[in-house]
């Protein structure tokens, strides 16, 4: 877990919902899976629930959702990469994606 990770997700559970997130949305490389994912996290006001939520968002509406993390964010940015490689969006959605996401970071 990196410095960033323990500050946004300081306690035990929810590093531990961190962790387990993490590990499913990096073994999401289609958008059927994606939101399956998101479908499949735990419920408010478990720890957690927020991550899932945003996610569901995001795969729903292809724009990131407020008060994601900067952790998130990489990796909804390793996301969208899958998801143009899969065929589950377009080069030019990707792209769009891939911009709003380093824009949010302060990067150009």
């Amino acid at each position: 877990m990196t410095k960033t990770e323990r500050a946004a997700f300081g306690n035990i559970g929810g590093q531990q919902a961190w962790q387990a997130y993490r590990e499913a949305v990096e073994g999401a490389a289609t958008l059927a899976r994606a939101r399956i994912v998101a479908g499949q996290g735990p419920r408010s006001p478990h720890p957690g629930s927020a991550l899932y939520a945003r996610l569901g968002l995001f795969v729903e509406d292809f724009r990131v959702p407020p008060k994601t993390t900067p952790a998130e964010r990489v990796l909804y940015r390793d996301l969208v990469r899958r998801l143009e490689q899969s065929g589950d969006l377009d080069t030019d959605r990707m792209w769009g994606l891939l911009e709003e996401l380093n824009r949010l970071e302060g990067k150009r």
